[in-house]
């Protein structure tokens, strides 16, 4: 298997009717309990965690690191010998890795496959929110034990549900590599999310973070038809991109029919992975992968993503580790 190394922004919130919080303004309540060795969810398969780490990389990075672990078993009905298909009965324990490194600074997950049969980033991406919002309930249920019901009510409200988005972060050149085959732009569709920030970015999307706030929702959607001209939308997505708060799609026409452009068309895949041994220590082999990351950012390849936690907050999430 020749691994591929991916990138996305995982941003996650809680947002309810009244409240509106960021990921690690709940962590000393219940989000630091599913980051830890053998945190599992589900059954067939199961999701686990493993060699979880919160640490700085290379003395600066903050990050939580570890192994997303697929444990699974596999089972064989049926085997095609001589080209006859025969019936067989077996079953196989598996249990295929993925090696990540969420950066508590900016919400970039970098997702690592190490087995075949891993589970991809979109799968993180959904454990971490069955997880989380497990935890919420039962944080809610023991802090409303004995509560008059206002007092419940408030609690229920301080503590609103999670919603986790992940959008690839794609190559700014292979973007633009595809605009050039572009004569005409049928349409363009954008979906924004909301971010733990108010990211500065040179976009006229960036004003959706107020309609957000004031709607209690968090992503909106635009459609946008009868576009003119092409340059402008290339420098619109461009834009986006290097943002990386929200996936877009863009169906044009070249040359040769119908084009589509997209995050996913256009996502982050690095094959150049260092070596490292499957018992190497943990945050060894995280300042191996981050160099390759942090190498694409220096040369352009991929947008440098701004802050969007603050350093008070990464503060207690280290101090917390400590402890």
């Amino acid at each position: 298997m020749k691994r591929q190394m991916t990138i996305g922004n995982l941003n996650a919130i809680f947002i309810g009717e009244k409240t509106k919080l960021d990921l690690l303004d709940r962590w000393e309540e219940y989000v630091h309990s599913v980051f830890r060795d053998g945190y599992s969810y589900g059954k067939y398969p199961e999701f686990v965690f493993k060699n979880i780490a919160i640490a700085k990389i290379l003395k600066s990075e903050p990050a939580i690191i570890g192994r997303f672990v697929k444990n699974t078993v596999l089972r064989v009905e049926q085997v095609l010998k001589g080209g006859k298909l025969i019936p067989k009965n077996e079953s196989h324990e598996s249990a295929p890795s993925s090696f990540f490194i969420y950066l508590l600074k900016t919400h970039i997950l970098i997702f690592l496959p190490e087995n075949p049969g891993a589970p991809n980033a979109r799968s993180f991406k959904t454990f971490i929110g069955k997880i989380i919002n497990k935890e919420r309930l039962q944080y809610i249920r023991k802090a409303c034990k004995g509560k008059e019901k206002e007092e419940k009510l408030n609690i229920v409200e301080a503590n609103p549900p999670i919603i986790v988005s992940y959008i690839p972060v794609p190559m700014i050149a292979s973007l633009e590599k595809q605009f050039k085959n572009i004569k005409q732009i049928k349409k363009i569709w954008v979906r924004h999310y909301y971010q733990n920030a108010n990211l500065n970015v040179e976009s006229w999307i960036t004003g959706d973070n107020s309609i957000l706030q004031a709607l209690k929702a968090p992503k909106i959607d635009h459609s946008i038809t009868q576009v003119e001209d092409v340059k402008a939308t290339r420098e619109f997505v461009v834009d986006l991109a290097k943002a990386n708060n929200a996936s877009f799609r863009v169906e044009g026409i070249g040359d040769t029919g119908s084009i589509i452009i997209s995050n996913d068309g256009t996502q982050y895949i690095n094959y150049n992975i260092p070596d490292y041994e499957s018992d190497e220590d943990i945050l060894s082999v995280a300042e191996k992968l981050y160099r390759v990351y942090d190498d694409d950012v220096q040369k352009g390849s991929i947008p440098r993503i701004p802050a969007k936690n603050d350093d008070a907050k990464i503060a207690r999430v280290l101090k917390d580790e400590k402890e």
